[in-house]
């Protein structure tokens, strides 16, 4: 997984992200890329980029997977493949392993 600041400016940050993904058997790798905008409040915006000390993952990584989990799932359903769990990023971390390769904002 990887977060990429790629603007900044007064109320709104856009990242780049990747996901992949695998499932569970290991069947198929997901891979999904995009850019979402993080509008608000400064120090709203910086919560949502802060890392959760418990799980290692941004809040706005955490919401970038609940709406790519959804895609994903029906397109695992459409393809006949196991679908990768809904607590992926919870479940990286109760392992012990850093789930995400952030770059620190403002690096680009």
């Amino acid at each position: 997984m990887n977060l990429e600041e790629k603007e900044r400016k007064s109320g709104e940050v856009v990242v780049n992200f990747t996901l992949a993904i695998n499932t569970k058997p290991s069947v198929v790798k997901f891979e999904v890329g995009g850019v979402a905008t993080v509008a608000g409040k400064d120090p709203d915006i910086k919560k949502m980029l802060e890392v959760d000390p418990e799980t290692k993952v941004p809040l706005l990584l955490h919401r970038v997977y609940q709406q790519v989990f959804k895609a994903i799932f029906l397109l695992a359903a459409i393809v006949n493949v196991p679908n990768p769990p809904p607590d992926l990023l919870f479940s990286t971390a109760k392992r012990g392993s850093e789930p995400l390769d952030q770059n620190k904002p403002g690096s680009s």
